[in-house]
């Protein structure tokens, strides 16, 4: 298995965990002390406020959900990734918006061979979503 299928296969893990609203599941794929720095909340540091970017993004109804792994490497036990994403959110007008972006993820390798997100950087292609 390469590299670039190893995260992609983490990736979809995580990806199954957000469409099923499964926050503890989704959260538990980040390292204890991992952090999110997004455009589309403040930044988490730590499982609580990882935990809680999750169920704030579950709880805006976000839709066809899509991460594609572009770019992996790894040097032992530490790895990052670049993911191209996209997903459709509902809008109060009833309409959707399609929000698109790219993330960069430092990856640690567990003790049993799995991968965990450790950081997580989004740098979004679209306006900010409308409300």
């Amino acid at each position: 298995m390469t590299i670039l299928s190893e995260m992609q296969s983490t990736v979809d893990g995580w990806v199954t965990r957000f469409v099923d609203g499964d926050v503890e599941g989704a959260t538990d794929m980040y390292t204890s002390d991992g952090a999110i720095y997004s455009p589309y909340a403040a930044a988490a540091v730590g499982t609580e406020a990882v935990r809680e970017v999750h169920q704030g993004w579950m709880d805006a109804g976000e839709t066809n959900k899509k991460l594609v792994v572009l770019e992996a490497q790894a040097d032992g036990d530490l790895g990052y990734n670049v993911v191209k994403y996209s997903g459709d959110y509902p809008q109060d007008d009833g309409g959707m918006v399609t929000e698109t972006g790219f993330s960069v993820n430092i990856m640690k390798r567990q003790p049993d061979g799995q991968w965990k997100f450790h950081i997580s950087s989004l740098n979004s292609e679209t306006p900010p979503l409308a409300g």
